[in-house]
């Protein structure tokens, strides 16, 4: 194999993207809304001495072992192009699924290429049921099921009044949809590009669209979740997004958490206003420093039961955004994992040096990884089974 040896004091970090971005680096583009995340990425990779590149799949020699990558010459402030050898780790910024993306993973990881998170997406599912499995995290799961039938969904919409329908792969919030039955009547609503709500006379109508909400994606199987009594502000519903990440001892370090509130009527909070946990408790929520402080204390110990949980179904991770609300009784519900954040929440609601740090964080966990011997992997990789890479899916998009 042709990589770096794990001796040298400057790790190589391959960061694998789409072609589009990766054209954009060539011609020096700034002009797309990803760039400021991947020159952060660069900046703290030269702080850290790593040799960091970025490269999209058809530019990988399997047969010759080397990348044909991109990189920043601070010196010259210009994206350059140079041939690189296979990376000690691999931090996957691709959302693809599709059958040549998932090969290149697989033969990377057959070559001894480290990943920087053992699982490079989250099936919503099977989340759910693994999870359902650890009896301390249970206490945090909305009810969840599969969608088999219609009469199973109109029933599960009967007994909770409020629903929320999920692609299991869906990501961004793309594949999400809001039901409430009112007065015999259903509303219900989803978020792509803009706010869209409907309101039907009949199951069988609504039925209609959902089916062709989820039938015009790859993969159009979808769960039902209890909708949670989410707190609000202004009448729009709150979340919150925890970043965090392993840093370069693998120690845990929640980065920033922050608290996320909706445009009006939507059902999720994707391009939101967001602003600190500790700033929305007491200014918003109005909660006294020792309420606030008590309750933040709660969300950190639920932060790292999740992202334990987490590895111990499918192994390490270097960084996991972790959805989570809190209802209006105050109990913290977990919504869901994502393993390709984008840090957008965290760069909204806090100052500089948190969202510099939630980049300098992937890289110096990379250089732990390139220093564990085989050993350390093998006790790492997770105990239940791991979801299937089901290769239907043809997407390419990237969180970077």
């Amino acid at each position: 194999m042709t990589t770096a040896s794990s001796t040298d004091i400057q790790p190589y970090v391959g960061v694998l993207l789409t072609n589009r971005l990766i054209n954009n680096l060539k011609k020096t583009s700034v002009n797309f809304p990803s760039y400021c995340r991947i020159l952060e990425l660069a900046k703290e990779a030269r702080a850290a001495n790593v040799h960091l590149f970025f490269f999209a799949s058809r530019n990988v020699d399997f047969k010759k072992k080397y990348i044909n990558g991109i990189y920043l010459d601070f010196k010259k402030q210009r994206w350059m192009k140079k041939r690189f050898p296979f990376p000690h780790v691999l931090y996957d910024r691709l959302g693809s699924r599709n059958e040549k993306v998932l090969k290149l993973r697989k033969a990377m990881e057959s070559e001894g290429v480290k990943k920087l998170n053992s699982m490079f997406y989250f099936n919503k599912w099977a989340v759910y049921e693994d999870l359902s499995r650890i009896e301390n995290v249970k206490p945090y799961l909305p009810e969840t099921k599969l969608f088999t039938d219609e009469d199973s969904l109109e029933k599960f919409i009967d007994e909770n009044k409020v629903v929320y329908l999920k692609g299991v792969k869906s990501g961004k919030g793309k594949g999400v949809m809001q039901i409430k039955k009112v007065d015999n009547k259903y509303i219900y609503s989803h978020f792509k590009g803009m706010l869209t709500v409907n309101e039907a006379d009949s199951f069988a109508a609504m039925m209609e669209d959902i089916h062709n909400f989820y039938n015009q994606k790859a993969d159009s199987r979808f769960i039902l979740q209890k909708g949670i009594d989410l707190i609000n502000y202004g009448g729009n519903n709150v979340d919150f997004r925890a970043e965090v990440q392993r840093d370069g001892e693998g120690n845990l370090d929640i980065v920033g958490v922050s608290a996320r509130i909706a445009i009006k009527n939507s059902p999720i909070t994707i391009h939101s206003s967001a602003v600190k946990l500790d700033t929305f408790l007491t200014d918003y929520l109005h909660y006294s420093k020792e309420e606030m402080e008590l309750k933040r204390d709660e969300i950190i110990n639920f932060l790292h039961l999740i992202y334990h949980a987490l590895e111990e179904v499918y192994g390490y991770f270097g960084e996991i955004g972790i959805d989570f609300g809190l209802d209006k009784e105050g109990k913290i519900w977990f919504i869901e994992p994502n393993a390709k954040t984008a840090k957008v929440s965290l760069m909204k609601a806090h100052d500089h040096e948190t969202y510099k740090k939630a980049f300098y964080n992937p890289i110096s966990f990379s250089m732990f990884l390139a220093r564990q011997p085989d050993e350390w992997f093998k006790t790492h990789c997770g105990n239940f089974r791991a979801f299937e890479e089901d290769i239907s899916l043809s997407c390419d998009e990237e969180d970077i």
